[in-house]
């Protein structure tokens, strides 16, 4: 097994962890802060899409289980699996944020994680309230989901472009498939 696949491995299973642990820990937090996203939209722009899909996919089912409510298939798939499959989205931000993040082009990085943020947000929000048992009237018309909805892209956004400005690894990986071998050495970008 080479590095990269070692490294993607490590990260994935970070990511899956401290989700979980996060959606466990504020599951009944209102209103309801998705803070649970945050590591699967920075392994996301790390790795790529399918990598944020493939751990999604994994967190849900583990979250399902914990919460015991592996009864109903499709049930369990429409409630703990689809909502966060939104993270795929922040695939399409991930070469360029990498890019943008390598040439300290630090306004464009930003820009990339937020609307990649808000996007994944919003997506997660949306599949989670037409997989709701709730009338999808009744729950627009929360403020506490509008709430959750703001007070989510709110502090993701602000970790992440925290995360980025304070060290650019922790969203730019050793051999990133995203950055060509000029782009990365140190003779270029010092």
């Amino acid at each position: 097994m080479n590095a990269r696949v070692l490294r993607l491995i490590q990260d994935m299973l970070l990511a899956i962890v401290v989700s979980v642990v996060l959606e466990y820990g504020f599951l009944h937090v209102k209103p309801h802060i998705a803070l649970a996203l945050c590591p699967l939209i920075w392994l996301a722009l790390r790795h790529g899409g399918p990598t944020g899909i493939v751990a999604a996919t994994i967190k849900g089912v583990v979250t399902g289980l914990l919460l015991g409510q592996a009864d109903n298939i499709a049930q369990f798939v429409l409630m703990f699996i689809t909502p966060v499959l939104s993270v795929g989205i922040a695939g399409f931000f991930a070469k360029y944020t990498q890019k943008t993040l390598n040439n300290r082009r630090l306004s464009s990085t930003y820009l990339n994680i937020v609307t990649a943020t808000i996007l994944v947000t919003i997506a997660y929000y949306i599949l989670r309230i037409i997989t709701s048992s709730l009338p999808v009237v009744q729950e627009l018309a929360s403020s506490s989901l509008w709430m959750g909805v703001v007070m989510t892209i709110v502090v993701i956004s602000l970790t992440l472009c925290l995360a980025a400005r304070l060290n650019k690894q922790t969203i730019i990986p050793r051999r990133s498939k995203y950055l060509s071998r000029k782009e990365t050495t140190s003779l270029l970008n010092d």
